[in-house]
């Protein structure tokens, strides 16, 4: 009575995806209670397991072992609890086997157990674990005074070890970008018919060059007056599908389908382009230059981040350009 699970099989399609209801954890309960989704298999992944950061680069778990020191483990299971941002497999290279699962939202994980996977729904404390939080873990839906209820999907993948992740990037892209539905009223007809005009007039994709892939994902949004934001991020895992940003984006295209109206027709003289932080609050140059430097010799030590200055997204990054007006030719 605590748990509803809907699974989603199709022959001719993967992922296999699983829904689960969580009613809640029952409050009057004194025991302290996890509730998580295991997945088990006949892979030997040799308690390795690796998890994403941040829905970009992939990290090698190891069950009780630490890189780069003594890790000396008194809690099997929470030691070895990781997040995870969109996904989480084990592999085993001998029979060229993975199992992938990947969820909804930011959830813990691990591989506790060779050759299984689970992944945290939800948990109720009844005293303070001294893992940070200084409280007891007990969220109670205000309106019906039990414990919350929790509704998410992961998707489980089966596929060959050797595959390049196509498969993961892929559905992390569908997860992140679901399909909106937008109800409008008939009266708006006249201008509905408009808009379609206007953009089928400047085409979203025509903003940028061929040199994209579907394991791409892009962001456009106005940021002030006279600049448009850009994000952009290369989902592959392939270290050798770099993208050259000065080669992708086309600028005019860009500012035409913000602001309706080329301003320039030879070479895009009066358009130009800058990386920015994450943030978008100053140049991406700015920001190394800036930095704080630990170390005399840190500029000529075995890290160098003068990549980071040049227009290319390497594997699993992201970068945000802003594309505007030269100053002089803003009225």
């Amino acid at each position: 009575d605590l748990v509803a699970n809907i699974i989603f099989y199709d022959e001719y399609f993967t992922p296999v995806e699983i829904e689960t209801h969580l009613y809640g954890i029952d409050d009057q309960s004194n025991n302290g209670m996890e509730v998580v989704l295991s997945i088990q298999t006949h892979l030997n992944n040799n308690r390795q397991f690796y998890t994403d950061d941040n829905g970009l680069l992939v990290l090698k778990r190891e069950i009780n072992k630490r890189e780069g020191y003594d890790f000396r483990n008194y809690e099997e299971v929470a030691g070895n609890y990781f997040p995870i941002t969109s996904a989480i497999y084990i592999e085993d290279t001998k029979n060229d086997e993975r199992l992938l699962l990947m969820n909804d939202r930011a959830q813990g994980g691990s591989s506790i157990n060779n050759g299984e996977v689970e992944i945290m729904i939800n948990r109720k404390t009844i005293r303070d674990d001294t893992k940070g939080v200084e409280e007891i873990l007990k969220e109670i839906d205000p309106e019906t005074g039990k414990g919350i209820e929790v509704f998410t999907t992961h998707y489980v993948f089966y596929e060959k070890a050797s595959d390049n992740h196509r498969s993961q990037r892929l559905q992390q892209i569908i997860i992140d970008n679901p399909l909106y539905v937008t109800l409008i009223s008939h009266n708006n007809e006249q201008q509905i018919t408009k808009t379609v005009e206007s953009l089928n007039k400047c085409n979203v994709f025509e903003t940028f060059n061929k040199n994209l892939d579907d394991l791409t994902k892009l962001f456009v949004r106005s940021y002030h007056d006279k600049e448009v934001i850009i994000r952009i991020q290369n989902m592959n895992q392939d270290e050798e599908k770099n993208m050259d940003i000065d080669n992708i984006i086309n600028k005019q295209m860009v500012y035409d389908m913000i602001f309706g109206k080329r301003q320039d027709n030879n070479n895009n003289k009066n358009i130009e382009w800058s990386e920015k932080q994450l943030t978008t609050v100053q140049n991406r140059s700015e920001m190394f230059a800036n930095r704080m430097k630990w170390t005399k010799d840190y500029e000529i030590g075995a890290v160098s981040y003068t990549h980071l200055t040049l227009p290319t997204i390497y594997s699993v990054q992201i970068s945000v350009v802003a594309v505007s007006l030269k100053k002089k030719n803003i009225k």
